[in-house]
């Protein structure tokens, strides 16, 4: 990797350009063979910008993991970690390469003028700003690699303890050290927890969640803005997803998944696996030649967090998933609309998080209160401090031993279909406590959770 945009006529083009140099270079006789464009997340937006490659290392099956850094040291600062692959992306040394437009250099290229020169830049996704998720908040991320395990290893520069001061001139003298150097940090990253989900309604049907190679789209139904603990802007989303009819199920003949992406194809697309899962039909086509190179689910099953420069700082993962399975093991991804549903949303979008409200209790807490809008009742999240969520409770009165008859009494089972939440105060509250009231679609109800310091933390009153 060229390391930043080159000055490629001059610094204003490096300044100016998102373009970074991939090479493939042969071990024998050090050649460049190969040479890729890689687009670094710079925009005209931001206060600040990522602006150069702190490391990148190769995890396998033709994957890659890179670090984007910037040089702030606040924990919103950017050192963002991305997974990308070559599927797709135009190689400038093969024999068929296209011709840059007249008059530009490669830096000179923005991604539009790219396109219509028919270069194509490997394919990335962001997994994270590692500070926002806990590493720590140094300049200079440059040191990446993957372990046997699966784990990413960290190594932030600290410039060798070297104090902030110019070089001598002329450079023949010694530069002193400086009193409190930045500290040299490991850091280890790992992606095994947390992020499953039960793709099938006909693996049993039964209870399977687990990791599965698909990515799922957060889309949220709702958003919710609130401060941190020093004032700083957060906002946590409920991860439903959607579609327009562009969708279709793994396990359909139209859906044909790429033999290098996916090697165990026939496996995936069985209804107990993967088959039965609703996929976007717009994306995941990576190189363009009509087969799917990554799956991408509607909805992300979960609640999220994001800081104010729309960095992740918490994704609830499977939480929820697991939460209903163990309240409910014979309800599982039902349903708003029919009791002894068990299952039949779990390859369509699961429990469905939609409604969501955040306001702070009596106690002094800021909470999050999510709506799912299937098997429907209340997850409850602390986030008082966005990088250290607690789950805190769920509660449904859903009555699933009833039979819904949404005609005649649709509240009969009790909420069906939470839609809407509103935080109410203790400020504005009837009872002098901080409340919720709930807008239930299905039912056609609308239910107050009130709640206290005490009866909040073992569940609600």
């Amino acid at each position: 990797f060229i390391q930043t945009p080159l000055a490629n006529p001059d610094t204003a083009a490096s300044n100016g350009s998102k373009v970074i140099r991939m090479l493939g270079i042969d071990p024998a006789d050090g050649s460049v063979v190969a040479e890729y464009v890689y687009l670094i997340d710079k925009s005209p937006f931001r206060e600040q910008n990522t602006d150069k490659i702190g490391d990148a290392a190769y995890a396998g099956n033709g994957r890659f993991y890179i670090v984007e850094r910037d040089d702030s040291v606040e924990r919103s600062g950017k050192k963002m970690l991305f997974e990308f692959n070559l599927v797709g992306a135009t190689n400038l040394r093969g024999p068929a390469a296209p011709a840059l437009l007249p008059g530009l250099t490669l830096e000179q290229h923005t991604p539009d003028q790219l396109a219509l020169a028919g270069i194509r830049a490997v394919a990335k996704v962001k997994v994270a700003n590692l500070p926002s998720i806990g590493y720590f908040q140094g300049d200079k991320l440059e040191g990446l690699a993957v372990l046997g395990n699966g784990e990413l290893a960290l190594l932030n520069d600290n410039d060798f303890g070297l104090a902030a001061q110019p070089l001598p001139n002329p450079p023949n003298g010694t530069v002193p050290l400086d009193a409190e150097p930045t500290p040299i940090q490991l850091g280890l990253v790992h992606f095994d927890l947390g992020s499953g989900l039960d793709p099938s309604d006909r693996d049993g049907p039964s209870i399977n969640i687990g990791n599965w190679p698909v990515f799922g789209m957060h889309m949220p139904d709702t958003v919710a803005a609130f401060a941190g603990p020093a004032g700083e802007r957060f906002y946590a989303s409920a991860g439903e997803g959607d579609d327009r009819g562009e969708d279709a199920r793994v396990g359909s003949a139209g859906v044909v998944l790429d033999p290098t992406a996916f090697p165990n194809a026939a496996a995936l697309k069985n209804n107990a696996a993967l088959g039965r899962l609703g996929i976007s039909t717009l994306d995941g086509d990576l190189d363009g030649d009509g087969d799917f190179d990554r799956l991408q689910s509607y909805g992300s099953r979960s609640m999220a967090v994001w800081d104010q420069y729309g960095n992740l700082v918490y994704d609830s993962g499977d939480l929820i998933e697991l939460v209903t399975a163990e309240r409910y093991p014979d309800n599982f991804n039902s349903d708003n609309e029919e009791n002894q549903s068990f299952e039949s949303r779990s390859d369509n979008k699961g429990p469905e998080p939609e409604a969501l409200a955040v306001g702070v209790a009596s106690d002094g807490h800021s909470y999050a209160f999510v709506g799912l809008e299937r098997i429907g009742g209340i997850v409850v999240f602390d986030v008082t401090n966005p990088y250290a969520i607690q789950y805190m409770g769920y509660a449904n009165n859903r009555d699933f031993g009833v039979v819904i008859d949404l005609d005649t009494d649709p509240a009969a089972a009790g909420d069906l279909g939470p839609e809407g939440i509103r935080f109410i105060p203790a400020s504005e509250s009837p009872t002098g406590d901080s409340m919720i009231a709930v807008a239930n679609e299905i039912s056609g109800t609308t239910t107050l959770y009130s709640m206290s310091a005490v009866l909040f933390r073992n569940g609600f009153d």
